[in-house]
């Protein structure tokens, strides 16, 4: 029976705290131009659109719930054998060096603690670095003599295959490696382990970006081994290039890099922060369990947050985060998630542990997100035992009374407590119907917080903190100021699906119908259906061939009713099924009807092995093998409003291509195909970054 209060809570999550972002006279804290590719290339772009606001549910009431062991235990698994052989190493030279960012990027470091001065509330804490040769990797678990190991070692073991290499950072704080145009097939893993020898992982397909990048683990040190892992008895090949590194650095108060000087400037009031071992609270160390400290990629740079889990209505331990919005709001941004569980001191204002040692996620889904009360819900990959999952009250706060958990500056846990404003909003961008104002009585936050849980007695969660409102925000510690939290009774609507259905988001209204399928050429599919919602969606697009099971295969642009499926073969049966997904809460409606095709004879084959041989500022040269006797000539595609869009063609026999003219640090999908007359084979497809 729904009560009049709704309170769903588990403690356990963990996230960064990438907290707001200053704008001046507000006194408010908080939070690619079209492609072009060659002569032969015309641009585009989609327009994603946005949401349509949700009925508002009925309020329902959870409290905070801990794993117990059992559920621990099946969380730990066993570790697999790769993990001594990444750990006993065997002497290997660097297949890569940089050079100490103090001498190689000087400008990337100004522009780190200029920022860090200009955001105070929204921490970087990293940069990327390019690799002056991408290294293009790729094995399976059947080792021969053309797999390309790219400088590494490749080596058969009895149940496996490894690549593992070394990369230097000279004078590096910590790293994480980036892997871009990756395929890696399930039961693959990452590993990575610094100079302290402790192996971090695994990641697996489940954080691979939809552009194709993965980060591997962070770890601390000048040196990185990585090493990837393929089981003997997975079929599908792995490949990946080794595109750059994220240099990590230890930042200070004022959020320089402890190797400059900070020329002068006097350090942030950050005198209010209080350890969390300092203070006595019942609940302080069960609640503890269930913070994460946040770090993500987003546009070049690396950045901390906080975030906690939630308890959902059958207690199943789906391991669902709340975090800001200003902190993660894509799918590419939770991709590259890295979180820290049990960070904290070992005593009251005490040594900080060894990262190498913290319990970790990596990765998620992003289920539902909004800028009106700044939220995000993620559904983690994964989430170690002995967590916390905590509850949530959906309707009036039930104590004036609040207390925080939070990661500033990346750095171990903080406690806080506050008191419930009264009256008007004192910042108008941030309404008292959508934000809770409060006066820290004890500690406070500073950057690395934003998105941190504030909660009641008992760990019931009522917001989410999006960053300070007053005479100077950027102050941590400012008398005056207020501490705003984006209110959880407005964002349950947009979630409430999640919490309520332990993950399955509930049915939405409006199956597609009218599901059509042709096949214009032995190489191409070509679907259109009719959108019955009333919301913005996405389609998810499934196809089974010759009568096997279904597997998903697209996800339109949004509010799509076509698509065409390139990934087919001449002369055999498809079937397709659509089911539409709400851009705004994540739920799903029913398969349409299916529809079936077979595709015409007679095409040429594929061209195999495609990759980028060189990638630059606004260009790219791809590669290619020839597999077909008889084309009259290549197509060239780019991938564009959900669909892909030919650009030009090169002669018959051709294994290469130049496409110039692209814009700066953009992701680009690119496709070859192999054509005879007007029948053209499936596309072969590459996604590719520029510098």
């Amino acid at each position: 029976m729904l009560s009049r209060r709704t309170t769903a809570a588990i403690l356990v999550t963990l996230a960064f705290a990438a907290s707001t972002l200053s704008t001046p006279g507000t006194g408010i804290a908080a939070s690619a131009s079209p492609p072009r590719l060659t002569s032969r290339v015309a641009s585009g772009q989609a327009d994603a659109g946005d949401g349509q606001r949700p009925k508002s549910a009925p309020t329902v009431e959870r409290p905070p719930v801990q794993a117990d062991e059992a559920h621990a235990a099946r969380v730990r698994g066993s570790s697999p054998d790769n993990l001594q052989r990444l750990v006993t190493r065997v002497a290997q030279s660097p297949i890569e060096t940089l050079a100490a960012a103090v001498t190689s990027c000087p400008d990337e470091l100004v522009d780190l603690r200029l920022w860090n001065s200009e955001h105070p509330d929204q921490v970087r804490i990293g940069f990327r670095r390019e690799f002056r040769e991408r290294r293009f990797i790729e094995f399976g678990a059947n080792v021969h003599e053309s797999d390309k190991g790219g400088g590494g070692a490749l080596r058969r073991h009895a149940d496996s295959v490894t690549w593992t290499g070394r990369i230097d950072v000279e004078g590096a704080y910590a790293s994480r490696l980036i892997l871009e145009n990756v395929t890696i097939p399930k039961g693959a893993q990452v590993w990575a382990c610094g100079v302290d020898a402790v192996a971090q992982g695994p990641v697996d397909r489940r954080v691979l970006s939809p552009d194709g990048t993965m980060l591997a683990p962070s770890v601390m040190g000048s040196q990185v081994w990585i090493e990837v892992y393929v089981p003997s008895d997975v079929r599908e090949r792995v490949s990946f290039e080794l595109a750059g590194v994220i240099e990590v650095f230890d930042v200070d108060e004022n959020g320089a890099p402890r190797l400059e000087a900070t020329a002068g400037q006097a350090p942030r009031d950050e005198s209010c922060l209080v350890d969390i071992n300092c203070v006595s609270h019942p609940d302080r160390d069960l609640i503890s369990r269930g913070i994460g400290r946040m770090a993500y990629y987003a546009g070049g740079g690396y950045y901390v947050c906080t975030g906690g889990l939630l308890n959902d209505i059958p207690v199943d331990y789906t391991p669902f985060f709340l975090t800001a919005n200003h902190c993660v709001a894509t799918q590419d941004v939770v991709s590259t998630l890295e979180i820290w569980w049990d960070y904290r001191r070992s005593g009251c204002n005490g040594a900080a542990p060894s990262p190498s040692a913290l319990p970790k996620s990596y990765g998620g889904t992003l289920l539902a997100t909004g800028s009106g009360s700044d939220f995000s819900l993620l559904r983690l990959s994964s989430a170690p035992g002995q967590r916390t999952y905590l509850g949530w009250e959906s309707g009036a706060v039930p104590s004036s009374t609040l207390y925080r958990i939070s990661n500033p500056g990346g750095n171990p846990q903080v406690f806080s407590t506050g008191v419930l404003e009264s009256g008007p909003a004192r910042c108008s961008a941030l309404p008292s119907t959508s934000y809770h104002y409060s006066d820290d009585s004890q500690g406070g936050t500073a950057g690395g917080s934003s998105g941190s849980p504030v909660w009641t007695s008992g760990g019931i969660v009522v917001g989410q903190l999006y960053g300070k409102c007053g005479p100077d925000p950027s102050n941590a510690c400012h008398p005056a100021n207020s501490t705003v939290d984006g209110r959880f009774s407005q964002t349950y609507q947009y979630i409430s699906s999640w919490l309520q259905q332990g993950g399955s988001g509930g049915d939405l209204a409006g199956t597609p119908t009218n599901l059509a399928a042709t096949a214009p050429s032995s190489g191409e599919v070509r679907l259109s259906w009719t959108d019955n919602t009333t919301v913005n969606v996405v389609f998810h697009i499934e196809r089974a061939a010759g009568g096997g099971a279904y597997q998903e295969v697209a996800i339109s642009s949004v509010n799509a009713t076509s698509h065409s499926d390139f990934g087919v073969a001449p002369s055999t049966s498809y079937t397709y099924r659509v089911r539409a997904r709400s851009t705004v809460d994540g739920r799903f409606t029913a398969y349409s009807s299916p529809a079936s095709v077979v595709t015409p004879s007679g095409g040429p084959s594929a061209p195999t092995g495609l990759y980028a041989s060189r990638i630059k500022k606004k260009k790219v040269d791809l590669r290619w093998t020839d597999t077909s006797p008889d084309e009259d000539y290549f197509d060239l595609l780019y991938y564009t409003g959900g669909a892909w869009v030919s650009y030009g063609s090169m002669p018959a026999n051709s294994t290469s291509v130049r496409v110039i003219n692209l814009s700066r640090r953009t992701v680009y999908r690119l496709g070859v195909r192999s054509c005879r007359g007007a029948t053209c084979s499936q596309i072969v497809e590459l996604t590719v970054m520029t510098r």
